[in-house]
């Protein structure tokens, strides 16, 4: 399993310009929000090759972040929704829309469209709903149901604007692989090895009067490596009930916001070295405003840009 940092930053993050003296251009350091691309040693779902591309949620700077790593929207198969704030689900459009259509987009949506009215094919699965397209050409989401549920209530508002289309609904654009609460949902092979996700409720934030947990991923492979994304999160502590799965992890990607005043609903940096060294020497922090300090060694390490991880 290979873990690249698309981004590191938190949601409000935009980057800043930067003059070069050399060559007398504005260039610019960027600041992508919080997610992650992982690939497994498995046939994917669009030619049958070698690797398998899962986001780790999809913020609405995704694109730019994908661009930097030389990669787009057509390369990726699937896609885990953690949350729905934007920085976690505002390039869902992008691509639900690059990816319908585009009728090359996998080997078998290629040979489902045949060399005659491909155009014509691919808009009358919404024009006219005549048919769905198969699973196997289309995006894999995964999810809570609760999750998914709002991200189409949010998402629905870009895809129903395409003219003229009628029928619209999720499975139009994307294949719903919904997930429940401490199972093993997901199930991935990575050359020798296969990896198990456990989809982990953590606490986030209140939505009004209703609480808007994150649900994030323990993935467990069949060699006994559990790497934890618990994603937005308060601080953890002995009494919250998924406190076993930090204590059972290798390495724990950590949120971590460094604001000056704590918002109460990030773990903040003063949070997190407050907790056991157990704890904190398996943490990488991210999703941050301003670089963590590390310098005294009191986490694993600090996620930037393009960092790669390989379990």
């Amino acid at each position: 399993m290979k873990v690249i940092a698309l981004g590191a930053s938190s949601a409000f993050s935009a980057g800043k310009p930067i003059y070069d003296n050399i060559s007398k251009k504005k260039l610019f350091e960027p600041q992508w929000q919080s997610n992650f691309l992982i690939e497994f040693n498995q046939p994917n779902i669009r030619n049958g090759e070698s690797p398998y591309r899962l986001l780790l949620d999809i913020g609405s700077d995704i694109k730019n972040s994908l661009a930097y790593q030389e990669m787009n929207f057509n390369m990726i198969d699937g896609v885990h929704i953690t949350h729905c704030h934007n920085d976690h689900i505002g390039g869902i459009e992008g691509l639900g829309l690059s990816t319908f259509f585009n009728p090359f987009y996998s080997k078998k949506k290629s040979e489902w469209c045949s060399n005659k009215g491909v155009i014509n094919r691919i808009l009358k699965v919404g024009l006219l709903g005549l048919y769905r397209m198969p699973d196997g050409m289309k995006p894999e989401v995964y999810g809570h149901k609760d999750v998914l549920r709002d991200l189409w209530k949010t998402a629905k508002q870009g895809f129903n604007t395409i003219q003229g289309v009628l029928y619209n609904n999720f499975e139009i654009f994307f294949t719903k692989k919904l997930l429940t609460v401490n199972s093993k949902n997901m199930h991935f092979v990575d050359g020798d090895k296969t990896w198990e996700g456990i989809i982990v409720k953590s606490k986030h934030v209140l939505a009004g009067n209703k609480p808007m947990p994150s649900y994030g991923i323990m993935f467990i492979s069949s060699k006994g490596e559990k790497i934890f994304f618990p994603s937005d999160s308060q601080i953890v502590t002995k009494s919250d009930s998924n406190y076993h799965y930090y204590k059972e992890a290798d390495v724990i990607f950590a949120d971590c916001e460094t604001s000056p005043f704590k918002s109460g609903i990030h773990a903040h940096e003063k949070e997190h070295r407050e907790i056991d060294d157990c704890i904190t020497k398996k943490e990488i922090l991210y999703h941050y405003q301003t670089e963590p300090n590390n310098i005294d060694g009191k986490f694993k390490g600090v996620a930037k840009i393009g960092d790669v991880w390989e379990f």
